[in-house]
């Protein structure tokens, strides 16, 4: 990556952890937590967010995770067993804590997408005669961005009820299976790549949880 883009990945992650921060004060109050403990918690989710993202891209292409690059399905398939753990252990509501998560995982990713551009990974395929790829990082860098805008107006007017980070998970994977059609990759299957079917198994798993959220505020109704 070289030393540019090592100083530009922290500055990323220095991005992220301060909305981070700015977003769990924000919401402190669902977590029963004030500015240090919003502070803490900003820092060790976006340390284990880079751990999780590392992890599975060493799992993904059976190397070392020190040296592989980043997988961003990590964050999105891995970091949701910690929330669970630590509603559970800390005896907070679990969905507070996955609303207010996910919005610091959004942020991740739309920081990470951008540190793509400067260590020149994840690039689009050419454009035929045209000497230019398609802008899939710039693309996904605007789906985040468009995707924590909406999460944080639904969060503010009370919409969510835990729905957050299912949601994510299903909008992404349609996202990220469409896109992905323009990404440089590995074939597996003819056109397909391995994200493919991440991106299937992403919207498979938030659909599950977004019906069984739909069917649990549906009983309540009945009762």
């Amino acid at each position: 990556m070289g030393l540019f883009g090592d100083v530009f990945l922290i500055a990323a992650l220095a991005v992220t952890a301060v909305v981070s921060v700015a977003l769990l004060y924000r919401y402190r109050a669902d977590l029963g937590i004030g500015a240090p403990g919003a502070v803490c918690l900003a820092l060790a989710h976006t340390a284990l967010g880079v751990i999780c993202v590392k992890v599975f891209a060493g799992l993904e292409s059976f190397s070392d995770p020190r040296s592989a690059g980043m997988s961003l399905f990590g964050a999105l398939f891995f970091l949701p067993v910690f929330y669970a753990l630590g509603a559970k252990s800390s005896r907070r509501n679990l969905k507070l804590v996955f609303d207010d998560l996910s919005l610091c995982v959004m942020t991740a990713l739309m920081c990470v997408r951008v540190n793509c551009i400067i260590s020149g990974c994840c690039l689009g395929c050419m454009i035929a005669e045209t000497g230019m790829r398609w802008p899939t990082r710039e693309v996904e860098i605007a789906f985040w961005a468009i995707l924590l805008i909406v999460s944080v107006l639904k969060k503010e007017r009370g919409y969510c009820k835990g729905s957050l980070y299912p949601f994510m998970l299903m909008v992404y994977g349609v996202f990220r299976f469409v896109i992905e059609f323009l990404r440089e990759g590995t074939p597996i299957f003819g056109p397909f790549h391995i994200a493919h079917i991440w991106a299937i198994v992403s919207f498979l798993i938030g659909s599950a949880i977004f019906f069984i959220l739909i069917e649990q505020e549906g009983m309540k109704h009945r009762r």
